[in-house]
C-alpha cells in the first residue's frame, strides 16, 4: 500500500490539533464544575461516615455478640477479575456447618469468631497435595482419611471416639461434600482411626508397616503435639551417647524432631495410589507446665518450650512445606493472656481449666467440636483459595517435587544420609523396621553400618 500524500497528513494533523484545543478548553470549563461536585460529595460522605458507630468503620466485631458480619468471596466475580466481597449476617458456625449438623455446635464453650479461626493456619505450606484432595471432594469422589494421633484423637475423657474430633469432622465432611461411589450410588467418605499402638511420632515410626499396608489413602492428619513430649526409653541412636537410658529435659525435643521427620519423609513418599495430602494438626497442648500449682512448674518453666512441641512441629513442617492446622496457635495464648491464675479458673471460658477435662491435655466434648470446626474452616478457606485465586505467576520452584512421578526429597534436617537410607528410602518396608537403638549388650556395634 502506498503512503498517503503529504497534504492529507497535514490536513489530518491540523484537524487533530484543533480538536485537542477544543477539548482542552471544554475541560477547563468542566473542571470547575467537577471539583465543586467532588467537594460536595466528599463532605456528604464524611458526614455519613462520621455519624456511624466506630465498630462499623473499623470492622471491629464484638466477640460477645452471637452474630457477626462475615465476608465471602464471590467465585463467579473472581473469575471475571472482579475483587468482589459480599457481606452476610451468618455466624461463622452457620456459614461453615451444614444446617443438619448445626444443633451439635450450639454449645461450644465460648463464642468462636472468624478472627480466632483465621489464626488456625500458622503454616500455609505447599498446597498442591491439599488442592488435589479438594478437587476429589469437588468432583464427588469418595475419599479415605487417616488420623494418626494420641489420646486426644481417641477422645480420651470425652466419651471416646464417638465424641472425638475425627468422628465430628467426618460427619461434617460427608454433609459438606457428598460423594458418589464407584458403582454410581451415594457413598461416604471413610476414616481410619489410628492404630492403638501409635501414640506419638516414635511409635508411628515403629508401627509404620501398618500404614504401609493401607491400600487407599487420600488425606492424613498427624496429631502428636502432646504425646511427642512423652517418648519411651528407646531414643534414636543419635542420642545414645548423650543420655543415660531415657530421654529427659530438652533432649526430648531432639527425639521428637528425629522421629517426626522420619514420619513426614515416609508419608511424602507414599502413593495410595496418589500422593497423599498431609496436614500437621496441633490440636492441644500440655496444660500443667503453665500452672504455678503444679509440682514441676519451675522445672518446666525453664525448659525450652514448656513441653509444648508446636514450635518444633511448625519448624519441621515449614521446611517440608507441610500445611499446618492448629488450635494451639491461638488457644494457648488466649488462655493465658490475663495471667496464670485466671487461666486455671474453671469459670473463665477461655482458660485451660475449662478446656481440659483433667490437669494434662484432654479437651472436653465442647473442645472436640471446636477442633472439628478448626479443620472444617481451614479446608473451606483452602477451597476458597483454590477456586478464587489465580496461580499463573507461580514459579516452577514452588512445585511439590515430592509429588512428582520420581519424588525428590530435600536433604534431611536431623538424619544422616545413612540413617535416611535405613529409615526412609529403603525399598523393602521390612528393612525400615530395623530398630537401631542400643540393646542390653554391645555385640551389635560392629554389625550395623549406620552406627559406625
Amino acid at each position: 500500500m502506498e503512503p498517503p500524500p503529504a497534504r492529507l497528513l497535514e490536513i489530518e494533523h491540523n484537524r487533530t490539533a484543533a480538536t485537542t484545543t477544543i477539548r482542552n478548553n471544554d475541560n477547563r470549563q468542566l473542571n470547575v464544575g467537577y471539583h465543586l461536585a467532588l467537594a460536595i460529595c466528599c463532605g456528604l460522605f464524611g458526614y455519613i461516615i462520621g455519624s456511624m458507630p466506630n465498630n462499623n468503620l473499623t470492622g471491629h466485631v464484638d466477640v460477645k455478640s452471637s452474630r457477626q458480619p462475615s465476608y465471602k468471596y464471590d467465585a463467579d466475580s473472581q473469575k471475571k477479575g472482579i475483587d468482589h466481597i459480599r457481606q452476610t449476617n451468618k455466624t461463622i458456625v452457620e456459614e461453615i456447618i451444614p444446617a443438619t449438623l448445626q444443633p451439635i455446635y450450639q454449645n461450644i464453650q465460648f463464642n468462636v469468631t472468624r478472627s480466632m479461626l483465621r489464626q488456625s493456619r500458622p503454616i500455609i505450606g505447599n498446597t498442591q497435595r491439599l488442592h488435589a484432595y479438594l478437587e476429589k471432594l469437588r468432583n464427588k469422589q469418595c475419599t479415605t482419611v487417616l488420623f494418626l494421633g494420641g489420646s486426644v484423637t481417641d477422645g480420651h475423657n470425652a466419651g471416646g471416639a464417638k465424641n472425638a474430633y475425627p468422628k465430628l469432622f467426618m460427619d461434617w465432611l460427608n454433609e459438606a461434600f457428598s460423594c458418589v461411589s464407584v458403582n454410581g450410588t451415594m457413598g461416604k467418605h471413610e476414616y481410619i482411626q489410628s492404630l492403638p499402638g501409635i501414640k506419638n511420632s516414635q511409635t508411628a515410626f515403629l508401627y509404620f508397616n501398618w500404614v504401609d499396608r493401607i491400600e487407599k489413602l487420600d488425606l492424613v492428619f498427624t496429631e502428636f503435639n502432646v504425646n511427642d513430649a512423652f517418648l519411651a526409653d528407646y531414643p534414636p541412636h543419635a542420642l545414645e551417647n548423650k543420655i543415660n537410658g531415657t530421654i529427659q529435659g530438652d533432649l526430648r525435643y531432639f527425639g521428637s524432631a528425629f522421629y517426626f521427620e522420619v514420619l513426614l519423609r515416609r508419608l511424602l513418599l507414599l502413593r495410595k495410589p496418589d500422593p497423599i495430602a498431609i496436614v500437621t494438626f496441633n490440636a492441644d497442648y500440655i496444660g500443667t507446665p503453665w500452672s504455678p500449682a503444679y509440682r514441676n512448674f519451675e522445672t518446666d518453666r525453664k525448659s525450652l518450650f514448656r513441653r509444648n512441641m508446636e514450635p518444633l512441629k511448625l519448624y519441621i513442617s515449614s521446611v517440608y512445606e507441610i500445611p499446618v492446622f492448629s488450635a494451639v496457635s491461638w488457644m494457648l495464648p488466649m488462655a493465658g493472656k490475663k495471667g496464670h491464675e485466671l487461666q486455671f479458673e474453671k469459670t473463665y471460658e477461655f482458660g485451660t481449666a475449662s478446656w481440659h477435662t483433667d490437669k494434662c491435655c484432654h479437651p472436653n466434648r465442647s473442645g472436640h467440636k471446636l477442633l472439628s470446626l478448626v479443620i472444617a474452616f481451614c479446608l473451606l478457606e483452602e477451597e476458597r483459595a483454590l477456586t478464587s485465586f489465580q496461580y499463573s505467576d507461580r514459579a516452577d520452584i514452588e512445585r511439590d517435587f515430592t509429588a512428582d512421578p520420581v519424588p525428590l526429597l530435600r536433604d534431611p534436617l536431623y538424619l544422616s544420609s545413612e540413617e535416611d537410607i535405613a529409615y526412609v528410602t529403603s525399598v523393602d518396608a521390612e528393612e525400615r523396621l530395623i530398630d537401631f537403638s542400643n540393646p542390653d549388650d554391645n555385640n551389635w556395634e560392629g554389625q550395623v553400618l549406620v552406627n559406625e
